[in-house]
């Protein structure tokens, strides 16, 4: 019987320590890694919606441009009516359908770039002509639009045609 005891007692004896510290250091290394997975899975997640957001937006943006041709063509349209004409109910009319497609452009993010008296600048804007006297030297003032240019989520898609001088 003592013989079976001692049997017994060598099968149920706890594993060395060194055993169960291996074991936890790998648990450990196991649950690191798990959250590093978790941490870069959702890192994953926000870069994909945001590429989506700036895909949606930029898709958007074949669309855009012809639009903003029509609108430009619209705007310069009703800047050239004859005072008398401007009450006509049809020219009331085109002005409305103007600003609607307007606040459609601006709620998609369409900015209009700001020109007259502001200085060149050849990222945003095309100089038509240059009536300075200043070619090459020092700052350049735009004095005339000659065509709205826009931007869309701070990308110039339509450059603004100026004259300098």
């Amino acid at each position: 019987m003592n013989e079976k005891k001692k049997k017994i007692e060598k099968k149920s004896k706890p594993p060395k320590k060194s055993e169960v510290e291996q074991l936890r250091e790998k648990c450990d290394e196991y649950l690191n890694g798990w959250k590093r997975a978790q941490a870069d899975y959702k890192n994953l997640q926000k870069s994909v919606a945001d590429e989506r957001g700036q895909m949606r937006k930029f898709a958007a943006e074949g669309v855009i441009v012809p639009l903003l041709d029509i609108y430009s063509n619209f705007q310069m349209a009703l800047e050239q009516l004859p005072e008398g004409d401007r009450d006509n109910g049809w020219v009331v009319g085109f002005g409305h359908i103007a600003k609607q497609l307007g606040d459609l452009l601006e709620q998609e993010g369409v900015q209009r770039i700001e020109t007259v008296g502001k200085e060149f600048d050849p990222r945003v804007h095309e100089a038509v002509q240059d009536e300075s006297s200043n070619k090459g030297n020092g700052k350049q003032i735009i004095s005339k639009e000659v065509r709205p240019g826009y931007t869309l989520a701070d990308k110039v898609i339509v450059p603004a045609k100026v004259i300098v001088g």
